[in-house]
C-alpha cells in the first residue's frame, strides 16, 4: 500500500510538473497587441519632389504596384539585425508625415509581420572589440526582438553558427569550439542553441522561427562540416543537433534550413535530397534570392514550383533585396550598383524596388507551400559606425582572407526602404498595396529596336526572338519578334548580315533592325550550354562537352549557371574559377587546324585590374608543353563588366593544339569566363 501511494504521489508530482513547465511560457503573440506611438521630436522635411531630386528619381510620387493574392498569414517580414547598432550611433527614422517615429512601429503600420535576427557566437576580438555588422550578439537578439514583440511582429532567429559573416563562401566555426571533434561540435551545437532559446524564452520573446545555420549551401562550422571534404552525413548531424535543441524548447516551433542561390534548381533539390536521405526533419525550406546574383525571376518561379512539387516542407524566401540607387553617402560602401540592373531584370529605382519586392512575394504565393518572405535590411541607414565590419574584426577577415577596404562602411543603404536620412521611401508601401491595389495598366515604355548578334552557324545558332523592354513598372520584359523569313534563311555562311523585323506594342507595330556577324566556331560548347541548363556548379569536366581541364585543387574550376554574359543570347551558363587557397589551372579544347589565321575570343569579369582578388589569366595556343602563343587577359573597369579579350595567330602548317585559358590564382582571387570562339581570318 505505502508503496502505491508513493506510485500515485510521484505520478502526480509528475503530472503536476508538466502541467507547471506547460505553463511557464505564454507566447506573447496571444497576448493584446497595445502600444502608445513613440513620437519624438525631430522632424525630416525631406518631401517626395526632394526625394525625386536627391536620388534623380521620377518615379518617387507615382509608385504603383500589381495586386498580389496574399494569405492573412502570409509572411511579411524584415531581417533587422543591424538596428541596435544603426540606433547608437546616432540613425534616426521618420515616418511619411516626417515625425521621429519608433521604426518597428513604422515598418508595422505598412503591413510588416515578423522579423529576423542573426546571431552570432562570440563577435569579439581578444581586446574586447565588437565585430560590428550588428555585432548580434544573443543579448543585442534580444534587445531586437523586444522591439518587435512590442508591435506584436513575430521572430526568427538565425543562427550563424559562426563568430561572424557566414554564406557559401565561408562557414567559419566559433573560435571557442576551435580543434572540436565531430561529437563536440554536435555537442556545442545543442548546447549553444538550447542555452540562446532559453535566453529568449527567459526574456518574454521566445521565437516562432529559427534557421539552424545560414546559407549553408557548402556546409557550416568549417572545418568539421565542410561538405566538399566531409560530406552531407556529417553536416546532418550538426543539423540535427541544432533542430533537437529548438524542438525540446517548443515543437511549435518551426525549424529552417536556409541556403542562397533561390534560382538553382538543381543545386538546391540535390542538397535537399541529401537532407532527406540523411534523416534531417526540419520544417521549412528557406532561400536566398537576390536576382542580380541568382537568376531571373522566371528561374526562381520554375525552381520554386520544382521545390513545391517535390517537397513537403513550407518554403520561405529567407533573404532578398533590391537597390533604388546609386547614391552614397560618406559613410556607404554600396555592393548594388545600377551596373547590376541587366542580371537584376530591374531599374535602378523605387519604383523598380517595389516592383521586385512585388514580384517575389507573388512568385512565393503563388506555390501551394510558399509561406512569405524576409526583405533583408531595409532600415541600415550609412550613419558614422555603423558599418558591416569595423576595425575590431580586420585581424578576424584578415585570417579568411576578406577584403577590408570597406571597413566602417555600410553596404546596404540603396537597398533600404528608409532614405539615407531615415525617412520612409514611398517604395515601402509595396507590402500594403500588395493587398490593396487595384492597379492593372502596366505597359511597355522602353524598347530596344537595334540589335547587334554574334551567331555560330556551326552550332545552329540563330536570331533572338525577343527584344528587351522595360514596362512602367521599371521591369524587364522580354517582347516577342517576326524576324523577316527571306533575310533570315539568306544567313547561309560567315559573314554580316542585317535582318529586319517587327515587334507589336499596344496598337503600334514598331520595327526593328538587327546586325549580324555570322561565324564558324571551331571550338564546340564555347557557352558551356551542352547538355543543357547547369542549375548546380558542375565540377566533373567529363561531363562537359569539349572542354578538358587541369588544376592542383579540385573544384577551382566549375560551369556554373549564376550571371551568364548574356541570358538572351548564348544561354544561361558561364566558366567560373574560384578556390579558398592558392590555385592554377588550365581550361582547354584539343583542335585540329589548318595553315591560316585564327582569332580566339573570350568575354571574362573579375575584379578590378590589380586587386588582390584578380587571379592572372592569358589566353593561350599550345602544343603539348610548348606555349605557341599566348596573351594576358585584361578585365573591364568593374566587377560585372564582361570585357572581350582577343588573340589573334596564324598556323603555317596543319597541326593539332590545345586552345584555351591558363593562370594562377591567390586563395580567393575569382573570375568569370563565357562565350569562347575559335574563327578563322
Amino acid at each position: 500500500m505505502k508503496k502505491q501511494l508513493l506510485l500515485i504521489l510521484s505520478l502526480g508530482f509528475v503530472i503536476l510538473a508538466t502541467a507547471c513547465q506547460s505553463k511557464v511560457y505564454v507566447d506573447y503573440i496571444d497576448k493584446p497587441i497595445s502600444f502608445t506611438p513613440t513620437i519624438g521630436d525631430k522632424r525630416n522635411n525631406e518631401s517626395i519632389a526632394d526625394l525625386k531630386v536627391i536620388y534623380n528619381d521620377e518615379t518617387a510620387d507615382q509608385i504603383q504596384v500589381l495586386p498580389v493574392e496574399l494569405s492573412d498569414d502570409f509572411i511579411i517580414g524584415v531581417d533587422m539585425s543591424s538596428i541596435i547598432d544603426v540606433l547608437d550611433k546616432g540613425g534616426v527614422f521618420y515616418n511619411a508625415n516626417g515625425e521621429e517615429q519608433d521604426v518597428f512601429e513604422i515598418l508595422k503600420s505598412y503591413g510588416v509581420n515578423y522579423v529576423r535576427i542573426r546571431l552570432w557566437h562570440n563577435p569579439t576580438n581578444s581586446n574586447g572589440l565588437g565585430f560590428g555588422g550588428g555585432n548580434n550578439t544573443t543579448e543585442v537578439g534580444i534587445e531586437i526582438a523586444k522591439k518587435a514583440a512590442r508591435v506584436g511582429m513575430r521572430i526568427a532567429l538565425d543562427f550563424h553558427y559562426s563568430d561572424f559573416w557566414a554564406d557559401p563562401s565561408k562557414q567559419s566555426m566559433p573560435r571557442a569550439w576551435t580543434g572540436y571533434t565531430d561529437e563536440q561540435v554536435v555537442d556545442a551545437i545543442y548546447e549553444y542553441t538550447k542555452s540562446t532559446l532559453k535566453s529568449f524564452e527567459k526574456a518574454g520573446v521566445r521565437p516562432h522561427m529559427v534557421q539552424i545555420g545560414n546559407e549553408i549551401n557548402n556546409g557550416m562550422v568549417y572545418p568539421n562540416g565542410n561538405i566538399a571534404t566531409r560530406g552531407y552525413r556529417r553536416l546532418a548531424m550538426f543539423l540535427n543537433a541544432g533542430i533537437k535543441a529548438v524542438k525540446e524548447i517548443s515543437p511549435s516551433i518551426q525549424t529552417v534550413i536556409h541556403l542562397a542561390e533561390g534560382a538553382s534548381e538543381q543545386r538546391l533539390t540535390y542538397f535537399f535530397d541529401k537532407m532527406i536521405e540523411n534523416n534531417v526533419e526540419f520544417d521549412i525550406i528557406g532561400l536566398s534570392y537576390y536576382s542580380f546574383w541568382h537568376g531571373t525571376l522566371a528561374q526562381f518561379q520554375q525552381t520554386l514550383e520544382a521545390l513545391d512539387a517535390r517537397y513537403t516542407q513550407k518554403i520561405a524566401v529567407m533573404e532578398y533585396s533590391y537597390g533604388y540607387t546609386d547614391y552614397s553617402n560618406e559613410f556607404s560602401a554600396n555592393i548594388y550598383s545600377s551596373e547590376m540592373e541587366s542580371e537584376g531584370g530591374y531599374k535602378t529605382s523605387m519604383q523598380g524596388q517595389a516592383s521586385y519586392i512585388r514580384d517575389v512575394n507573388a512568385a512565393i504565393a503563388s506555390i501551394e507551400s510558399g509561406i512569405g518572405s524576409f526583405y533583408w535590411e531595409p532600415a541600415w541607414l550609412a550613419v558614422a559606425g555603423a558599418g558591416w565590419a569595423s576595425s575590431g574584426a580586420i585581424e578576424y577577415l584578415n585570417a579568411q582572407g576578406d577584403d577590408v577596404s570597406s571597413i566602417g562602411k555600410a553596404s546596404w543603404a540603396n537597398q533600404a526602404l528608409f532614405s539615407f536620412s531615415g525617412k520612409v521611401l514611398p517604395s515601402l508601401n509595396v507590402f500594403n498595396l500588395m493587398k490593396t491595389s487595384t492597379f492593372n495598366d502596366e505597359r511597355i515604355e522602353t524598347l530596344e529596336t537595334e540589335l547587334s548578334v554574334v551567331i555560330n552557324i556551326r552550332a545552329n545558332e540563330t536570331l533572338p526572338s525577343h527584344t528587351l523592354a522595360y514596362t512602367s513598372l521599371d521591369r524587364r520584359t522580354l517582347v516577342p519578334i517576326t524576324w523577316n523569313r527571306a533575310e533570315l534563311d539568306a544567313i547561309q555562311g560567315a559573314g554580316n548580315y542585317t535582318v529586319h523585323g517587327t515587334v507589336t506594342q499596344g496598337n503600334q507595330i514598331l520595327q526593328v533592325v538587327c546586325t549580324v556577324e555570322a561565324y564558324e566556331n571551331y571550338l564546340v560548347n564555347g557557352s558551356f550550354e551542352e547538355g543543357g541548363k547547369v542549375t548546380a556548379d558542375v565540377k566533373d569536366f567529363s561531363l562537359v562537352n569539349g572542354w578538358q581541364v587541369t588544376q592542383n585543387i579540385n573544384g577551382a574550376v566549375k560551369i556554373e549557371s549564376k550571371n551568364p554574359r548574356t541570358s538572351d543570347n548564348n544561354g544561361h551558363n558561364n566558366l567560373n574559377i574560384w578556390a579558398s587557397a592558392a590555385y592554377d589551372f588550365t581550361v582547354y579544347q584539343t583542335v585540329t587546324l589548318s595553315p591560316g589565321t585564327y582569332i580566339l575570343v573570350v568575354y571574362g569579369r573579375s575584379a578590378m585590374n590589380g586587386e588582390v582578388n584578380t587571379p592572372s589569366v592569358s589566353l593561350y595556343v599550345g602544343n603539348g608543353s610548348t606555349i605557341l602563343f599566348e596573351q594576358s587577359f585584361v578585365y573591364g573597369g568593374s566587377w560585372s563588366e564582361w570585357q572581350k579579350n582577343e588573340l589573334t595567330f596564324t598556323i603555317t602548317e596543319s597541326i593539332t593544339v590545345q586552345i584555351g585559358l591558363k593562370g594562377t590564382g591567390a586563395a580567393t582571387a575569382w573570375a568569370h569566363f563565357d562565350d569562347f570562339a575559335l574563327k578563322s581570318m
